[in-house]
């Protein structure tokens, strides 16, 4: 019998668990070669193979110890090993070793994704899958060996070993090259269905050359699905390619050696050279290729690929896509390539699929997927394995809103942790989740060259999620902004989306947003924020109660901010206007009749509740002729205002729900009623002393783990109790970096700060020095600790230390 494949493709291959090369990509062996050492026949098709592979630079693991002597060695051999070449000899069902073996492979094909290639040597498939001939003793291993038997492989006869060999050697190395077969994630049902579709659209176009392009947001599934529709149709096509991760491939090499990658694939001129040519020969015909296939500049790279291409029936995927340059030098354009030519591109960036045929946009997986994909990652197995898990396994698919990335980021966690370890697991996911996770999540935002398309986006994170998109437009215009252009970018970068002309975010893209912002407030806090922030109904009390509240509260030494002070009205709430609450250590909101008939109110209203769940941002609610019970319900003279608004403005459902969730909650507030008052200014000054004590400084955070800090603590104040003198004591931490010293400092603040008229502790102080203007922010942040306001003016170094002088020398100060 010929050599010939035991089955027609790959495709056919039933069953087939898939896993991204990412996952696996530590292979210690790339080859791993079972068969039965009796047979000397046998022995010898396997040296020759051996010495095959070895020659073509494959790293083959030979078993050269007795069954049963070594079992854990081997088992650690196969499961390190990309691919397990089993021969089947008559001799081989024989041994309950070889059988276990057997086993151990596709155990490791289905857990870890592992390549199988059966060889038929001397024996029939069919033998091998009904457990008939030699095989009939072997019926314990049943499962392994049908398994095993209906897989694509090879089957030769004893005497025509020859052939066989430079067979299996070829495919070989073309799986490991990357030219046959690539690895997907595993085999989700519902994958398939997606997949089917893309072939169905391949198909409409099969005698045309067709362009077909995949987008969705970083960790959504791109690549798999890319995969897995390569893997299904590559038989196809005369050539065939996966240009795997391409902008970061750019980084590390360049657009010459993908050019290169891509023209040695289509060529294969060594393979051929090989079969054709005597050694001498081989040699000459290598250095003749090489020098007319190599590529010395992106422009000779697209005139080779053109010429290579033009007759050829290619299948080439074009794996992250970032920027048109990247498709100019890989896939110039449709002329580029042969009939019946198909190309697949998968990008963040819809800017890059312009002209093709047709765009799949990838969602988010359904609950069951993500259980499904989490179980194979976390279990190798798709289904919970009791009912213990189940409450964590749901908990930690929530924290992945259905990103395939995060699912298994987070799945491969906690593969082989006890139960025990899930819900502690848990709390370090939500609070520091991997690196590789936190990474995918910014690249999209990373690749904004323009730094007003990241303040957009910023911007929408902290106040425009779920508004109109074209409220979002008319405001982002009012900034001197293009909004419709801005917005449109965003989506072309899956940052946003819109969903009934709302402005919608994936949850993990809002949270890296969030990130952000609280990153750049850390590492650059403004230099002058406000103290208070007035929300009020002007025709309601604009000249008469907040005029008068907001002139005492500057004389108390407040910085507030009043909108129709600052910033000019317009029809939509502004930009400026929320950064200005966000801006503000406190927020109060004169509810007035009238307040819940302004669409602008309501803005404000929201976006102050929003702070002040997420942060410690103060809100003090004072009810100017309404009862809070009005407030909380909608009710009264105030509902019906609010209800009147509805009726003339009707909004989405979602922001509808909103403004009530936020009238609710203001009005459940412990605040101020002033209804019929015959005293406005002793309200007032109430509202002044309730300020006065919620901007005072409360404790600071030590740690969250504050071990051996109360001793330390103790030291010191036991130290400054040995110093009897009434005059300024200076007290000196010193330490390494790390050693602890902030966090006893913070500690000893908290004790001591008490007994002081006044406080400040003014932070990171080295970091700030080396900033612009970085002395002058520091002498701000001491007087504003200090007199809790920003109100105070410091123009520069010198004017901030007589000022510092001035106010601080008749007061016990700690600092």
């Amino acid at each position: 019998m010929s050599s010939t494949a035991s089955s027609s493709s790959q495709n056919n291959e039933p069953g087939l668990m898939k896993f991204t090369t990412s996952s696996y990509r530590n292979w210690i062996h790339d080859v791993y070669v079972s068969f039965t050492k009796e047979d000397s026949s046998t022995k010898e098709l396997v040296s020759d193979l051996y010495a095959r592979l070895r020659e073509a630079g494959v790293r083959v693991f030979k078993d050269e110890m007795e069954p049963r002597s070594g079992d854990q060695i081997l088992f650690k051999a196969i499961e390190d090993s990309r691919v397990s070449i089993v021969v089947f000899s008559r001799s081989y069902g024989d041994s309950t070793w070889w059988l276990k073996e057997l086993e151990k492979i596709m155990e490791c094909r289905s857990s870890k994704g592992q390549k199988v290639v059966p060889v038929f040597y001397g024996v029939d498939p069919s033998e091998v899958r009904d457990l008939t001939a030699q095989f009939r003793t072997a019926f314990a291993y049943r499962g392994p060996l049908r398994e095993a038997a209906r897989l694509p492989g090879f089957a030769t006869d004893i005497r025509e070993t020859g052939e066989a060999v430079d067979n299996i050697v070829e495919h070989i190395t073309a799986f490991l090259c990357g030219e046959d077969n690539w690895f997907t994630v595993p085999n989700v049902e519902k994958l398939q269905s997606r997949v089917q579709d893309l072939i169905q659209v391949q198909l409409l176009n099969y005698h045309k050359v067709q362009i077909l392009g995949i987008w969705g947001m970083a960790g959504i599934g791109k690549t798999t699905i890319a995969t897995a529709l390569y893997n299904q149709i590559c038989y196809r096509f005369e050539r065939r390619k996966f240009v795997d991760n391409i902008s970061k491939r750019c980084e590390q090499h360049s657009m010459i050696f993908l050019q290169q990658e891509l023209l040695s694939c289509i060529l294969k001129t060594t393979e051929e050279a090989t079969k054709e040519t005597i050694k001498e020969a081989v040699e000459e015909a290598r250095e003749e290729t090489a020098e007319k296939t190599k590529i010395n500049n992106i422009e000779s790279g697209k005139l080779l690929l053109k010429k290579n291409l033009s007759n050829k029936k290619t299948l080439l995927v074009l794996d992250d896509v970032t920027e048109l340059d990247q498709l100019e030098a890989l896939c110039g354009s449709r002329e580029w390539f042969g009939p019946g030519s198909t190309i697949i591109i998968t990008t963040r960036d819809r800017n890059m699929l312009k002209g093709v045929d047709d765009i799949y946009t990838v969602k988010g997986m359904d609950y069951d997927e993500s259980i499904e994909l989490f179980c194979w990652h976390a279990f190798k197995n798709k289904e919970i394995p009791t009912d213990d898990y189940r409450k964590p396994i749901e908990s930690l698919v929530d924290l992945c809103e259905g990103v395939p990335l995060a699912l298994e980021v987070v799945g491969s966690h906690l593969y082989g942790k006890a139960i025990e370890e899930w819900e502690s697991a848990l709390e370090v996911l939500e609070e520091h989740p991997p690196l590789k996770w936190q990474r995918f999540r910014r690249v999209s935002f990373d690749s904004l060259r323009d730094d007003s398309l990241k303040k957009i986006f910023l911007d929408i994170v902290c106040f425009f999620v779920g508004m109109n998109r074209n409220h979002v437009v008319q405001i982002l215009n009012g900034t001197g902004h293009n909004g419709e252009k801005a917005l449109t970018a965003l989506e072309d970068k899956c940052l946003i989306t819109v969903d009934g002309n709302q402005l919608q975010m994936h949850p993990l893209i809002e949270e890296m947003g969030t990130d952000i912002v609280d990153e750049e407030s850390r590492l650059t806090p403004k230099l002058t924020t406000y103290d208070v922030f007035l929300s009020f109904r002007g025709k309601d009390t604009r000249s008469t109660f907040t005029s008068h509240l907001h002139a005492a509260l500057e004389n108390a030494g407040f910085y507030v901010f009043k909108d129709d002070v600052q910033l000019p009205r317009g029809e939509w709430i502004s930009i400026s206007l929320l950064e200005a609450v966000k801006d503000s250590r406190l927020s109060i909101i004169v509810l007035s009749t009238n307040y819940a008939g302004s669409k602008w109110c309501l803005e404000e209203l929201e976006n102050i509740m929003q702070l002040q769940r997420t942060t410690a941002h103060a809100v003090v609610p004072i009810f100017y002729d309404v009862d809070p019970s009005e407030v909380r319900h909608q009710t009264g003279a105030f509902g019906q205002k609010f209800n009147d608004l509805l009726r003339s403005h009707p909004v989405e459902e979602d922001k509808e729900k909103s403004w009530r969730t936020s009238l609710r909650q203001v009005g459940s507030l412990s605040g101020i009623v002033v209804v019929n008052s015959r005293n406005e200014s002793e309200d007032i000054k109430k509202v002044v002393e309730d300020v006065t004590h919620l901007l005072d400084k409360t404790e600071l955070f030590v740690a969250d783990y504050p071990v051996g800090v109360t001793s330390r603590v103790q030291n010191v104040v036991n130290l400054l109790m040995e110093q009897q003198s009434k005059d300024v004591l200076l007290l000196g931490i010193c330490g390494m970096g790390g050693i602890g010293k902030t966090t006893t400092a913070k500690a000893l603040y908290n004790q001591l700060s008490r007994k002081f008229d006044c406080k400040c502790f003014l932070l990171n102080i080295r970091e700030f020095w080396e900033q612009d203007n970085g002395q002058v922010s520091l002498q701000d942040r001491l007087l504003s600790g200090i007199y809790k306001t920003t109100k105070i003016p410091i123009r520069s170094t010198e004017s901030g230390k007589l000022e510092l002088k001035n106010r601080l020398c008749h007061k016990k100060v700690l600092l």
